[in-house]
């Protein structure tokens, strides 16, 4: 019955790509603390704060503040 249950989500594929550069900016904030890159992600593709905020719950008030910031200075 697991692997039944886990079939059903392999197949599974995020319907918006703006969704998989949002999740791939998330990870590097959270698993690697790389503010850098992630901001080069967001830059690269003409995202603003508001379509990363608005599209993850995983970032805490703090990590948004220090992107905000830290996007602010590079623009």
């Amino acid at each position: 019955m697991v692997s039944r249950y886990y079939n059903g989500f392999s197949h599974h594929k995020i319907e918006e790509p703006i969704n998989k550069l949002v999740y791939e900016i998330t990870s590097l904030i959270k698993f690697k603390q790389d503010y850098s890159s992630a901001i080069d992600m967001i830059l690269k593709n003409n995202l603003k704060l508001e379509d990363v905020v608005s599209r993850t719950a995983r970032l805490t008030f703090d990590e948004v503040v220090k992107l905000a910031d830290l996007l602010i200075s590079r623009k």
